[in-house]
Protein backbone atom coordinates (compact mmCIF):
# COMPACT_ATOMS: atom_id res chain seq x y z
CA UNK A 1 0.00 0.00 0.00
CA UNK A 2 2.85 2.38 0.82
CA UNK A 3 4.43 1.59 -2.53
CA UNK A 4 1.12 2.44 -4.19
CA UNK A 5 0.97 5.77 -2.34
CA UNK A 6 4.52 6.56 -3.48
CA UNK A 7 3.61 5.72 -7.06
CA UNK A 8 0.57 7.99 -6.90
CA UNK A 9 2.75 10.79 -5.57
CA UNK A 10 5.20 10.36 -8.44
CA UNK A 11 2.36 10.34 -10.99
CA UNK A 12 0.90 13.54 -9.51
CA UNK A 13 4.34 15.19 -9.70
CA UNK A 14 4.62 14.16 -13.36
CA UNK A 15 1.18 15.64 -14.04
CA UNK A 16 2.25 18.91 -12.39
CA UNK A 17 5.43 18.98 -14.47
CA UNK A 18 3.43 18.39 -17.64
CA UNK A 19 1.01 21.21 -16.84
CA UNK A 20 3.91 23.58 -16.11
CA UNK A 21 5.67 22.60 -19.34
CA UNK A 22 2.52 23.18 -21.41
CA UNK A 23 1.89 26.59 -19.86
CA UNK A 24 5.50 27.65 -20.42
CA UNK A 25 5.34 26.54 -24.05
CA UNK A 26 2.17 28.56 -24.57
CA UNK A 27 3.80 31.65 -23.07
CA UNK A 28 6.97 31.18 -25.12
CA UNK A 29 5.14 30.71 -28.40
CA UNK A 30 2.90 33.66 -27.63
CA UNK A 31 5.94 35.88 -27.04
CA UNK A 32 7.67 34.74 -30.23
CA UNK A 33 4.49 35.19 -32.23
CA UNK A 34 4.03 38.71 -30.94
CA UNK A 35 7.64 39.59 -31.90
CA UNK A 36 7.10 38.19 -35.39
CA UNK A 37 4.03 40.39 -35.75
CA UNK A 38 6.20 43.45 -35.15
CA UNK A 39 9.15 42.47 -37.34
CA UNK A 40 7.69 40.68 -40.39
CA UNK A 41 5.56 42.13 -43.19
CA UNK A 42 1.81 41.78 -42.88
CA UNK A 43 1.52 39.22 -45.68
CA UNK A 44 4.00 36.86 -43.94
CA UNK A 45 2.06 37.13 -40.70
CA UNK A 46 -1.16 36.28 -42.52
CA UNK A 47 0.42 33.16 -44.03
CA UNK A 48 1.45 31.94 -40.57
CA UNK A 49 -1.79 32.87 -38.88
CA UNK A 50 -3.68 29.65 -39.65
CA UNK A 51 -0.83 27.38 -38.57
CA UNK A 52 -0.41 29.34 -35.34
CA UNK A 53 -4.12 29.06 -34.60
CA UNK A 54 -3.88 25.31 -35.10
CA UNK A 55 -0.86 25.12 -32.81
CA UNK A 56 -2.60 27.08 -30.08
CA UNK A 57 -5.65 24.85 -30.43
CA UNK A 58 -3.60 21.67 -30.02
CA UNK A 59 -1.59 23.16 -27.13
CA UNK A 60 -4.78 24.26 -25.42
CA UNK A 61 -6.26 20.78 -25.71
CA UNK A 62 -3.06 19.28 -24.26
CA UNK A 63 -3.26 21.69 -21.32
CA UNK A 64 -6.89 20.74 -20.67
CA UNK A 65 -6.06 17.04 -20.86
CA UNK A 66 -3.18 17.55 -18.42
CA UNK A 67 -5.48 19.31 -15.95
CA UNK A 68 -8.11 16.56 -16.26
CA UNK A 69 -5.42 13.90 -15.80
CA UNK A 70 -4.13 15.59 -12.64
CA UNK A 71 -7.67 15.98 -11.29
CA UNK A 72 -8.36 12.28 -11.85
CA UNK A 73 -5.16 11.37 -10.02
CA UNK A 74 -6.27 13.23 -6.91
CA UNK A 75 -10.02 12.58 -7.05
CA UNK A 76 -10.24 9.07 -8.50
CA UNK A 77 -10.65 6.00 -6.32
CA UNK A 78 -6.90 5.32 -6.49
CA UNK A 79 -6.01 8.92 -5.71
CA UNK A 80 -8.30 8.99 -2.70
CA UNK A 81 -6.82 5.71 -1.47
CA UNK A 82 -3.32 7.22 -1.58
CA UNK A 83 -4.44 10.36 0.29
CA UNK A 84 -6.25 8.29 2.92
CA UNK A 85 -3.10 6.22 3.49
CA UNK A 86 -1.07 9.43 3.86
CA UNK A 87 -3.41 10.84 6.52
CA UNK A 88 -3.52 7.51 8.35
CA UNK A 89 0.29 7.58 8.61
CA UNK A 90 0.16 11.06 10.17
CA UNK A 91 -2.60 9.94 12.54
CA UNK A 92 -0.53 6.96 13.73
CA UNK A 93 2.49 9.20 14.29
CA UNK A 94 0.51 11.76 16.30
CA UNK A 95 -1.16 9.01 18.33
CA UNK A 96 2.29 7.67 19.25
CA UNK A 97 3.49 11.16 20.23
CA UNK A 98 0.41 11.74 22.37
CA UNK A 99 0.93 8.42 24.15
CA UNK A 100 4.64 9.16 24.69
CA UNK A 101 4.07 12.68 26.05
CA UNK A 102 1.21 11.62 28.31
CA UNK A 103 3.34 8.79 29.68
CA UNK A 104 6.22 11.21 30.21
CA UNK A 105 3.97 13.65 32.02
CA UNK A 106 2.61 10.94 34.34
CA UNK A 107 5.98 9.36 35.12
CA UNK A 108 7.82 12.62 35.75
CA UNK A 109 5.01 14.73 37.14
CA UNK A 110 6.71 15.05 40.52
CA UNK A 111 10.10 15.99 39.05
CA UNK A 112 8.98 18.52 36.45
CA UNK A 113 8.89 22.22 37.14
CA UNK A 114 5.68 24.13 36.52
CA UNK A 115 7.15 25.50 33.29
CA UNK A 116 8.10 22.02 32.07
CA UNK A 117 4.64 20.70 32.92
CA UNK A 118 3.10 23.48 30.84
CA UNK A 119 5.46 22.72 27.93
CA UNK A 120 4.67 18.99 27.94
CA UNK A 121 0.95 19.69 28.25
CA UNK A 122 1.12 22.11 25.32
CA UNK A 123 2.90 19.46 23.23
CA UNK A 124 0.15 16.98 24.08
CA UNK A 125 -2.57 19.44 23.09
CA UNK A 126 -0.71 20.31 19.88
CA UNK A 127 -0.43 16.62 18.95
CA UNK A 128 -4.13 16.14 19.72
CA UNK A 129 -5.06 19.08 17.48
CA UNK A 130 -2.99 17.65 14.62
CA UNK A 131 -4.47 14.20 15.27
CA UNK A 132 -8.05 15.51 15.20
CA UNK A 133 -7.41 17.56 12.04
CA UNK A 134 -5.85 14.65 10.15
CA UNK A 135 -8.57 12.31 11.40
CA UNK A 136 -11.20 14.70 10.04
CA UNK A 137 -9.41 14.84 6.67
CA UNK A 138 -9.16 11.06 6.56
CA UNK A 139 -12.83 10.59 7.47
CA UNK A 140 -13.94 13.11 4.85
CA UNK A 141 -11.88 11.42 2.14
CA UNK A 142 -13.11 8.01 3.30
CA UNK A 143 -16.65 9.24 2.78
CA UNK A 144 -15.66 10.56 -0.67
CA UNK A 145 -14.11 7.17 -1.40
CA UNK A 146 -17.35 5.45 -0.47
CA UNK A 147 -19.23 7.85 -2.72
CA UNK A 148 -16.96 6.88 -5.63
CA UNK A 149 -17.95 3.23 -5.33
CA UNK A 150 -21.55 3.86 -4.33
CA UNK A 151 -23.78 1.96 -6.72
CA UNK A 152 -27.03 2.39 -4.83
CA UNK A 153 -29.12 2.28 -8.04
CA UNK A 154 -28.90 -1.52 -7.92
CA UNK A 155 -30.04 -1.76 -4.30
CA UNK A 156 -33.46 -2.86 -3.23
CA UNK A 157 -35.68 -0.37 -1.40
CA UNK A 158 -34.99 -2.18 1.88
CA UNK A 159 -31.22 -2.02 1.33
CA UNK A 160 -31.31 1.68 0.45
CA UNK A 161 -33.33 2.39 3.59
CA UNK A 162 -30.92 0.37 5.72
CA UNK A 163 -27.91 2.11 4.17
CA UNK A 164 -29.40 5.54 4.88
CA UNK A 165 -30.10 4.54 8.50
CA UNK A 166 -26.56 3.21 8.93
CA UNK A 167 -24.97 6.35 7.46
CA UNK A 168 -27.05 8.54 9.78
CA UNK A 169 -26.00 6.35 12.72
CA UNK A 170 -22.36 6.63 11.63
CA UNK A 171 -22.58 10.44 11.62
CA UNK A 172 -24.32 10.41 15.02
CA UNK A 173 -21.63 8.21 16.60
CA UNK A 174 -18.84 10.37 15.21
CA UNK A 175 -20.51 13.40 16.77
CA UNK A 176 -20.87 11.66 20.14
CA UNK A 177 -17.19 10.69 20.09
CA UNK A 178 -16.19 14.29 19.32
CA UNK A 179 -18.36 15.56 22.20
CA UNK A 180 -16.77 13.04 24.57
CA UNK A 181 -13.28 14.10 23.47
CA UNK A 182 -14.18 17.74 24.07
CA UNK A 183 -15.42 16.94 27.59
CA UNK A 184 -12.21 15.04 28.35
CA UNK A 185 -9.94 17.81 27.07
CA UNK A 186 -11.88 20.29 29.21
CA UNK A 187 -11.45 17.97 32.21
CA UNK A 188 -15.21 17.50 32.56
CA UNK A 189 -14.74 13.72 32.70
CA UNK A 190 -11.81 11.64 33.91
CA UNK A 191 -9.67 9.34 31.77
CA UNK A 192 -11.38 6.14 32.92
CA UNK A 193 -14.82 7.48 32.00
CA UNK A 194 -13.47 8.78 28.69
CA UNK A 195 -12.02 5.37 27.79
CA UNK A 196 -15.19 3.51 28.77
CA UNK A 197 -17.48 5.81 26.80
CA UNK A 198 -15.34 6.01 23.67
CA UNK A 199 -14.69 2.25 23.73
CA UNK A 200 -18.44 1.60 23.50
CA UNK A 201 -18.88 4.19 20.76
CA UNK A 202 -15.91 2.86 18.79
CA UNK A 203 -17.20 -0.70 19.02
CA UNK A 204 -20.60 0.35 17.71
CA UNK A 205 -18.95 2.51 15.05
CA UNK A 206 -16.91 -0.43 13.75
CA UNK A 207 -20.06 -2.55 13.53
CA UNK A 208 -21.84 0.18 11.56
CA UNK A 209 -18.85 0.67 9.23
CA UNK A 210 -18.66 -3.08 8.64
CA UNK A 211 -22.35 -3.31 7.75
CA UNK A 212 -22.09 -0.32 5.39
CA UNK A 213 -19.07 -1.86 3.67
CA UNK A 214 -20.88 -5.21 3.37
CA UNK A 215 -23.93 -3.59 1.78
CA UNK A 216 -21.85 -1.66 -0.74
CA UNK A 217 -19.64 -4.62 -1.59
CA UNK A 218 -22.70 -6.81 -2.11
CA UNK A 219 -24.21 -4.20 -4.40
CA UNK A 220 -20.96 -3.71 -6.35
CA UNK A 221 -20.82 -7.44 -7.10
CA UNK A 222 -24.31 -7.49 -8.62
Amino acid sequence: MLRKAGLMGMMMKQANDWILFTVLMLLLVGTVHSQEDKEEPEEVVCQCDESMKMFFGVAGMLAILAVVYFYNLTQSKGGLEAQIIHHKEIILKQRAEIKHNEGLLKSLIGDLSDKQKVQVTEEIEKSKDIFDTQKAHKDRMQNDFWAKIDLSEGMTDEEEKELKTLEDKYTELKGLIDITKSKYYKRLIDEASFNDITRDYQKELIEVESRIATLKKKNAEK
